[in-house]
């Protein structure tokens, strides 16, 4: 009998697709440019479907005053973080969609061509990092609230909303993690072309 293999079962599949990368860059490139339109596509739905009409309830301390229901709509479209964030991801789902085209039409890998790509692919990890930090900010802002500035929890009035917008945050940042391995990805391939 033989001893069990003291190596974990995940490794042979991390070995498996790195094996998989050197054989076929390009395929692999394919990949991760359709995994970034699926990820910042996903990220877009989720945040437009996050707009709720809901009566948050509040209850007054006064016992003269009568209980007040105010019905409320938070659509993503009334906070400029959400708006930014919005954008960000339409751009880089648009941009992972024609350099998905242009990457398929270049068959003969033009050494120019993969350079504009890397360069715009900069561009796009840039913005939507900086878009996920600020709709992260205002997430947190809406979850906890500040209490020096008297700003109250968004999200305990709004918590379809909230749980919405917090999915979107996290896919879309798994779209620049897919953005940045694209740009490494590309930043190998060319300096496999130099050598």
């Amino acid at each position: 009998m033989e001893a069990p293999s003291s190596k974990p079962d995940n490794t042979d599949a991390i070995e498996m697709i790195i094996k998989a990368v050197k054989r076929s860059p390009s395929a692999a490139l394919l990949f991760l440019r359709l995994s970034a339109i699926i990820t910042t596509l996903v990220a877009i739905i989720l945040m437009a479907n996050s707009k709720r009409a809901e009566i948050p309830d509040h209850e007054t301390d006064l016992p003269y005053m009568p209980d007040i229901f105010i019905q409320g709509i938070a659509k993503w479209q009334y906070f400029s973080p959400l708006v930014f964030f919005m954008v960000s991801n339409i751009i880089a789902c648009v941009y992972a969609t024609i350099s998905l085209v242009v990457t398929l039409a270049n068959s003969a890998g033009s050494k120019g061509l993969t350079l504009l790509l890397f360069v715009l692919e900069l561009v796009i990890v840039a913005l939507l990092c900086s878009a996920n930090g600020a709709a992260t900010d205002f997430y947190i802002t809406g979850n906890n609230g500040i209490s020096r500035l008297q700003w109250y929890k968004f999200c305990d009035m709004f918590g379809y909303t909230c749980r919405l917008m917090k999915d979107s945050i996290v896919v879309s940042m798994v779209g620049s993690v897919i953005f940045f391995l694209v740009i490494v990805l590309t930043l190998v391939n060319l300096y496999r072309r130099c050598l």
